[in-house]
């Protein structure tokens, strides 16, 4: 019914204000406005040579309620361009109304304080707040390369190049030894990968330092994969633990404690320095200027940070936002209150203007028309899942289980016994190169003295 209601209106005052600059305006004694305009979505839109859109619905319900026709103004930049940001819109429009260029200004204007010293405001026609824009958390999932993730990269650098070393010393030893050996070097070289996955075989006999190296090098694996084994069951544990998507922080207090994700506020909010939250985010605000000029800007910086970033919004235009985006999730806990109002200039004609307005205002508000004239623009574009923050978990309950890679720290023990193990077998190679060699220096003493 109150759908109905709405269009009713419309479509009356379409055929009244047809008239609105012709002999129709000159012979009834309504008053005309020139009110100035800033296209924004779904406020005041272009449509051809029209204008369509919320305020657009809006002026003409009240126009019709209050006796009055208007004309509608766009509120160029002296460059010739639509006014962006919000603070952009709010100079030109406000401005154009105060220097008496027009009689009332239109766009999605915020009451504040330092305006009102300056033009009239009609009733709030809506009340909403400044909120958290976010991106929509996501399921984590395993990631593809879950197997590596256990152990820090330079840790498995060094599981790499320690058995590269064990090849090589195997290899040497072999070759270099009292029995001197004849093993192919590709064979010697991967014996610490063989030894794990095959049985050595009699025609590939090691020396005595190549069979207790390759002993500790056993150990040593042995002590990093069960390491490796733990990790990784407390990994998938972990991640199966944060299976569901969760949200970092669900209201400002919450937001304001943490520093993982950074935020943003558009450049003109209206912080409260006697609140001791707004004069935090202020403070932090100021010293990251971390101030966006329009929407648009904070909608590609919460995308292309992946998380790490959310905005303070405008509360309606997060809601629009969020119907025909479905990237988005706006939190429901609000900074402060905004009203939404229409503008008049700061004379009796405007004066006059603003109160039969209000007076519209309240009627649509009673009727409940209002209510569906936002359903109707706000709710046009939705094509998304509803999803709210209820859906989701915060992310720093008691029960997530914290995950930390193994560093090299963590398989020192391991690691020193390789070592040992090394410098053993480098030992008994040494003393066993040494004997050969006074083995030689003898035989060949006791060949000189046979040939004497």
């Amino acid at each position: 019914m109150c759908c109905k209601l709405v269009e009713l209106y419309v479509i009356l005052f379409s055929f009244i204000s047809s008239f609105g600059t012709g002999d129709f305006h000159d012979r009834m004694d309504f008053p005309h406005y020139n009110i100035s305009i800033a296209e924004v979505e779904p406020y005041i839109m272009k449509d051809g040579p029209l204008y369509k859109g919320y305020m657009v619905d809006l002026i003409a319900m009240l126009a019709n309620l209050s006796n009055f026709t208007f004309t509608l103004h766009d509120a160029f930049n002296e460059d010739g361009r639509q006014p962006t940001g919000y603070s952009e819109r709010l100079g030109n429009v406000i401005g154009h109304v105060v220097s008496q260029s027009f009689d009332i200004g239109l766009s999605d204007l915020m009451i504040t304080e330092e305006a009102s010293r300056a033009v009239y405001f009609t009733r709030p026609f809506s009340i909403s707040g400044a909120r958290i824009l976010m991106l929509k958390p996501r399921p984590r999932k395993l990631i593809s390369l879950m197997l590596l993730v256990p152990l820090d990269p330079e840790l498995w650098t060094l599981l790499v190049c320690s058995g590269m070393l064990v090849g090589v010393l195997i290899c040497v030893f072999n070759r270099f030894s009292r029995t001197a050996l004849k093993n192919g070097v590709l064979e010697d070289l991967t014996i610490p990968v063989t030894c794990f996955i095959s049985r050595m075989k009699d025609d590939k006999p090691l020396t005595t330092p190549s069979r207790l190296l390759l002993a500790f090098w056993r150990a040593f694996v042995l002590i990093n994969a069960c390491s490796y084994l733990a990790n990784l069951a407390s990994y998938i544990f972990s991640e199966n633990s944060r299976s569901q998507a969760e949200l970092p922080f669900k209201t400002f207090s919450d937001l304001t404690s943490q520093s993982r994700v950074s935020y943003g506020g558009w450049l003109g909010m209206q912080l409260n320095t006697h609140d001791t939250l707004q004069q935090k985010m202020l403070k932090y605000l100021n010293s990251q200027y971390s101030f966006y000029t329009d929407l648009s800007v904070a909608v590609e910086e919460i995308a292309s940070k992946n998380g790490m970033y959310v905005a303070i919004v405008d509360g309606q235009a997060g809601e629009y936002l969020v119907n025909s985006d479905c990237r988005f999730l706006l939190l429901k806990d609000e900074l402060y209150t905004i009203a939404y109002s229409i503008v008049c200039g700061k004379t009796e004609r405007g004066r006059k203007a603003c109160d039969a307005m209000s007076d519209a205002i309240i009627h649509l508000q009673t009727e409940g028309i209002l209510v569906e004239l936002k359903r109707k623009w706000w709710s046009q574009q939705t094509s998304c899942h509803h999803v709210s923050e209820e859906d989701f978990e915060m992310s720093h309950g008691a029960h997530m289980v914290k995950f930390e890679p193994m560093q090299i720290a963590d398989v020192a023990v391991a690691c020193i016994l390789l070592f040992v193990g090394v410098c053993i077998a480098a030992c008994i190679w040494v003393t066993q190169l040494l004997r050969r060699k006074r083995q030689m220096e003898h035989t060949d003493h006791s060949n000189e003295m046979d040939s004497v």
